[in-house]
């Protein structure tokens, strides 16, 4: 056992059962322990069964919490053990990174315990090509006036490589409806349309939905609540249509 006060940063996966022995153990020792509330919807079920598989109670923070109160989040790690939760993998966001980077400059140990990230779990679950996978964008609220995302989504294309494409947060979570409909909406002001992609909702829970279709029928479907994100296929390897064909619509 360290001799030092320590600042966590633990990824607990997509659903509470995704935890390591490692993130239990480290949230267990810390002696205050943040939820990070704004990166993913709070689902209070899932939050709930963290807490019991945990044994502790989750403060939830938000992002003035993590960002404007970085450093004296880092000071107060050098006083007692300080954990940072969050849903995936706490690296993942640059917010948390940032948070290790003010610990080094601050000389406060910190300790990553990953957890499995959303950027890993869909292609995998998908069975698609990770390495096949070009720039992950996201779909911000706003969409109308901004279309960096759609630009870099078409970049991918050209490279004939496979976008995950997330779905803003916020106060109210984005669906996957629309980010079609933003994804048609600057397409169509290029006279272009769109093939087959993926609508994925509430990945890893136990009512997971997987549809893959024309744009228009995924529009058609009932989707659970969020989280919601998207795929956009590039050049498929026949394994890769194989693997997505399990998910067209009217076959699950």
């Amino acid at each position: 056992m360290s001799v030092y006060n320590m600042l966590y940063l633990v990824g607990v996966g997509l659903v509470p059962e995704h935890i390591t022995e490692a993130g239990i153990e480290a949230i267990r020792r810390a002696e205050k322990v943040l939820l990070d509330s704004y990166t993913v919807p709070v689902d209070e079920e899932n939050v709930k069964k963290l807490e019991e598989i945990v044994g502790k109670e989750l403060e939830r923070a938000s992002r003035t919490d993590l960002e404007e109160g970085a450093t004296e989040l880092v000071e107060e790690a050098r006083e007692k053990d300080v954990a940072v939760v969050t849903w995936g993998d706490p690296l993942a966001a640059t917010t948390h990174v940032v948070l290790t980077i003010i610990a080094d400059e601050r000389g406060v140990p910190w300790k990553y315990v990953p957890g499995i990230s959303i950027l890993t779990y869909i292609p995998s679950r998908l069975g698609l090509e990770h390495y096949k996978f070009g720039w992950t964008v996201t779909i911000p609220h706003g969409w109308e006036y901004a279309p960096s995302f759609y630009e870099r989504i078409r970049q991918n294309c050209k490279r004939r490589m496979h976008t995950l494409v997330l779905l803003d947060v916020g106060e109210e979570p984005m669906r996957i409806e629309e980010g079609i409909k933003a994804l048609l909406h600057w397409a169509e002001r290029e006279g272009r349309g769109w093939d087959k992609i993926v609508g994925i909702a509430r990945a890893a829970h136990e009512d997971e939905k997987i549809v893959y279709g024309d744009p228009e029928e995924l529009l058609e479907e009932e989707w659970p609540d969020p989280p919601h994100s998207i795929v956009i296929p590039g050049k498929l390897h026949p394994v890769e249509e194989d693997a997505l064909r399990r998910f067209s619509r009217g076959e699950r």
